[in-house]
């Protein structure tokens, strides 16, 4: 996932490299022209003398590995007692002797975080309203258009 509002998108790195490479801008004075820091522009030119175009695109900023993410076998202890006791992460944290958070952060993994979307007999995950797009929304009902304000509070 991207950042949500960059400095630069995929036009402004383009512009920046053409401006430094095509019309040959000192990459300081590219920089100051898209107000971002001479680190970002030398770091935008970098990735594409290195990977070429390509190099502009969006990355993600997911890390590559997790050294110390809970092994597969005590994550899978977690999930059956979930299922099988039907407990909550601050009870499975006594049972396991992990942190409260970590089993929580396990059962939101494997999206077993509500007991309430779970069937009680089997433990299963039902998802009771799936739809396929949203129910169309409906226009304000004119008795509600025509009710007049109330104030809530007075000011004194």
């Amino acid at each position: 996932m991207s950042h949500g509002m960059p400095r630069l998108n995929v036009y402004g790195r383009v512009l920046i490299v053409r401006r430094v490479v095509e019309e040959g801008w000192a990459p300081a004075a590219a920089a100051e022209s898209l107000g971002i820091s001479r680190a970002t522009a030398y770091k935008w030119l970098r990735r594409f003398r290195d990977e070429g175009p390509a190099g502009l695109a969006d990355r993600s900023s997911r890390p590559h590995r997790s050294p110390r993410r809970l092994a597969g076998a005590v994550e899978q202890e977690i999930l059956e007692l979930r299922r099988e006791r039907k407990l909550g992460p601050h009870r499975l944290a006594g049972i396991t002797g992990r942190p409260r958070s970590t089993c929580y952060a396990v059962l939101r993994r494997h999206q077993l975080h509500r007991l309430a979307w779970m069937d009680r007999p089997t433990g299963r995950v039902i998802r009771r309203y799936e739809r396929d797009a949203p129910a169309p929304s409906t226009p304000p009902s004119t008795a509600s258009a025509a009710a007049p304000a109330t104030r809530r509070h007075s000011m004194t």
